[in-house]
């Protein structure tokens, strides 16, 4: 099973409302909800790149710092800032 690739934003499209946007400005999804649509939908937002990022902790189990380096193109200390962005964002920040 694949997902629509790329960064997804959240968009505030009205007073109830928020759509789910890709990189090339289609709608994934709409949220509504009385009380939790914004923090649904910057949950729902950011899960591509959580998916990515905890796909690149598993690696860096499985294959060590410098095959992680030598894959990724970053250091495993730039992980853990791009985690707490992810988290950040995922909670309605950022």
């Amino acid at each position: 099973m694949k997902h629509t690739k790329g960064k997804w934003t959240a968009s505030h499209i009205s007073e109830f409302e928020f759509d789910i946007i890709d990189e090339n400005g289609r709608t994934i999804s709409t949220v509504t909800n009385w009380n939790e649509q914004e923090a649904n939908a910057s949950l729902i937002a950011s899960a591509p790149e959580l998916l990515d990022l905890a796909r690149m902790e598993r690696d860096k189990h499985i294959f060590g710092e410098s095959k992680f380096i030598k894959k990724y193109g970053m250091k495993w200390n730039e992980i853990k800032k791009i985690r707490e962005n992810l988290i950040a964002k995922a909670e309605g920040g950022v």
